[in-house]
């Protein structure tokens, strides 16, 4: 799937940058606000295009975690 580049921002832009950010998604309309703004497309875009640079990528299976949880009984006894 081909997706759009993310947009840069240079470092600059953030040297007059103002009040830090805030809380202000606090509620399900809030994020319905929110969903219509750029920053929430961009972050879109953003993890769209991290879910799409791991496809094809695998991680190796290991039967460890049957081991770990093993222990953790071996404990309890």
């Amino acid at each position: 799937m081909d997706l759009p580049p993310l947009r840069e921002i240079p470092l600059s832009r953030f040297d007059n940058i103002g009040s830090l950010p805030s809380l202000v998604i606090r509620n399900d309309q809030d994020v319905e606000i929110w969903a219509k703004t750029t920053s929430y497309h961009e972050y879109d875009l953003f993890l769209r295009r991290l879910n799409e640079s791991v496809v094809g990528f695998f991680l190796p299976y290991t039967k460890r975690i049957n081991a770990v949880r093993h222990m953790s009984f071996s404990f309890c006894n």
